[in-house]
């Protein structure tokens, strides 16, 4: 079984590359135009000229604006003012238009009328010189234009546009202004151009209810419940964004659609960031995180327009994934320099353009970014499984070996003899030790089949022992615990079993005293030390036998990796030291 796992490791690592590198290639060769600019037959409006107020003349092709304010069409704002906008629009001979109807596309969060050549030929809302004026019109609309309208050579396309009604001012509040070809609606362009979007629905929705799953079968892999969230919170974004390919809603609800996009991304940025620290990083991992959270917050305040605010995001989470990647790949952490040369490729993609990016590509990518760490966690789960699955079997051995050697003929036989010399001698003290014999007998059936039992349990257990022991040696042996949560929990028969091996490789002709302490490790983990006394001769004390297996076989089952067992001598005491997570 070990030696196939390297090799179904590789396969599933660069089936996941693949993904990735094919959704890079699709991503590389998305269109980035505007679809209503697409057909390069039309005219396309470069510069517009602006100027606040209010008069109806300025529709008229007749009127000269060359006093007016000159601007790029994506400069155009209209937040707290009424303004006129027009447009000198060239087109070619008329019979170049016959049979493709033309029309224009606008995209602002401001209501408008639009006109052309004087004519008005549609409207989104009712422009206003103030709020209570002002009526909200739809965000994204299309205009068809009357071909009798239409004319060879210079044509004027004019706005009339207010913005009363956002709760915030925005860097650019126009997102399109455009000549194209009338036929499909703004809306059904926006789902042919997202389409490739549409894609990756699936894949984060599997990817949620199949990571939440595993959670829910064991509340300790933190690591399917941050894969889960991540997963909710890109379908999330996702579904933001694609609101307005299927829904016509007034333009102040856009500031909302933009809030739970920016939101959804910062949420989760910070999981994959955490997902990824969890695999990768031993220590500094919330410094990782805190440095992600000001590298986001830095990108939300100073960067222009929710679109860049929204990449920048991204792009803080996946330079602190690379960070984290990186600290993996330099501990030979398995597949975490594939991990962060693939993170790097999305960071390439997303330089390339971070407005169109997260607009158009970005959710297709990062559902093969996705599938790629579903592809790791898996194998991370298929290994976990194998490992606990061994540990178990190898626990259970171990315990069957503990409780044969407890009851077998030579254990049997030298505590019934001191049984009989007891009840010979003084047949009270051999009740005594008949019922501490039975005693650890039923403290034992009743840990069997357990992973975790109280330090109360596991106390009780120890002391009959010693009881049974006293007897038979006819010496003292107690257990102090002063200082020691009782409610506390570890693996069953550990100490037990350790306090079995000091009375197994040390005579004791006088009897002992043995003592547990708790502490805090550096480590901030939970600490429990087991002093035992020393002869001057020990026996075999040094050897790693099936006592500590059994340890450390239990803390394996009970911990996965996170425990630690030393023991060996310290002076005249021998110290078994076990270090577990806290409650």
């Amino acid at each position: 079984m070990r030696s196939e796992m390297p090799r179904a490791d590789g396969v599933m690592t660069f089936v996941a590359g693949l993904l990735v590198a094919g959704a890079a290639a699709l991503v590389s060769g998305l269109p980035i135009t505007d679809a209503a600019a697409a057909n390069t037959a039309y005219p396309k409006i470069e510069t517009v000229r602006v100027m606040e107020g209010d008069n109806l003349r300025w529709a008229s092709p007749k009127f000269d604006d060359h006093n007016w304010q000159e601007m790029r069409w994506h400069g155009i704002d209209p937040q707290q003012r009424l303004v006129w906008v027009r447009a000198h629009v060239t087109l070619p001979k008329a019979p170049a238009l016959e049979g493709a109807p033309l029309a224009v596309y606008v995209s602002a969060l401001a209501a408008y009328e639009v006109y052309w050549n004087g004519e008005r030929i549609g409207a989104s809302g009712t422009p206003g010189a103030n709020e209570s004026l002002e009526i909200p019109g739809k965000l994204d609309t299309t205009h068809y234009v009357p071909p009798r309208l239409m004319r060879d050579g210079d044509n004027v396309l004019a706005l009339k546009m207010s913005s009363f009604h956002l709760r915030r001012t925005l860097f650019s509040p126009v997102h399109l202004l455009a000549i194209g070809e009338y036929g499909r609606s703004w809306a059904e362009q926006m789902v042919t151009q997202r389409l490739p979007a549409l894609a990756a629905v699936g894949a984060l929705l599997l990817g949620a209810v199949y990571f939440a799953a595993m959670f829910l079968s064991d509340r300790r892999d933190h690591g399917s419940l941050l894969l889960s969230l991540l997963s909710l919170c890109v379908l999330i974004q996702l579904g933001a964004e694609l609101v307005r390919s299927v829904s016509s809603y007034d333009y102040p609800l856009h500031i909302l659609r933009l809030e739970i996009v920016h939101v959804a991304a910062i949420a989760s940025g910070l999981l994959l960031v955490a997902y990824v620290a969890g695999r990768y990083v031993t220590r500094h991992r919330c410094t990782l995180l805190v440095l992600t959270i000001i590298a986001m917050a830095a990108s939300t305040a100073l960067m222009p327009g929710f679109d860049n605010k929204t990449a920048f995001v991204i792009l803080s989470a996946l330079l602190a994934v690379i960070a984290a990647a990186a600290i993996g790949a330099r501990a030979r952490v398995a597949s975490a320099a594939v991990t962060a040369i693939v993170t790097a490729g999305l960071i390439l993609l997303l330089s390339t353009g971070p407005i169109s990016f997260v607009d158009q590509a970005y959710y297709l990518a990062a559902a093969a970014f996705l599938l790629f760490l579903f592809a790791q966690q898996v194998i991370s789960l298929r290994r976990t499984q194998s490992a606990q699955a061994a540990a178990e079997l190898r626990s259970a051995r171990l315990e069957l070996d503990l409780l044969k050697r407890q009851i077998q003929p030579h254990f049997l036989m030298n505590a019934l003899t001191a049984v009989s010399e007891w009840i010979e001698s003084d047949p009270k003290t051999g009740v005594r030790m008949i019922e501490a014999l039975a005693g650890e007998f039923r403290a034992l059936a009743a840990m069997s089949g357990k992973k975790l039992v109280t330090l109360a349990d596991e106390l009780e257990l120890c002391r009959r022992h010693l009881e049974v022991m006293s007897y038979r040696k006819d010496h003292k042996f107690a257990l102090n615990s002063d200082d020691v949560d009782i409610t506390q929990h570890l693996p069953p028969a550990t100490l037990h079993t350790l306090l079995e091996n000091a009375l197994t490789h040390n005579a004791y002709a006088g009897g002992a005293v043995f003592t547990l302490e708790a502490a805090k490790s550096a480590s901030r983990r939970r600490s429990y030390r087991l002093r035992s006394p020393l002869e001057s001769r020990p026996r075999g004390r040094g050897r790693d036998g099936r006592g500590h297996a059994y340890v450390r076989a239990r803390l394996q089952e009970a911990f996965g990796d996170d425990w630690s067992f030393v023991a060996g001598p310290e002076g005249t005491e021998w110290v078994d030291t076990i270090e577990i997570p806290k409650a």
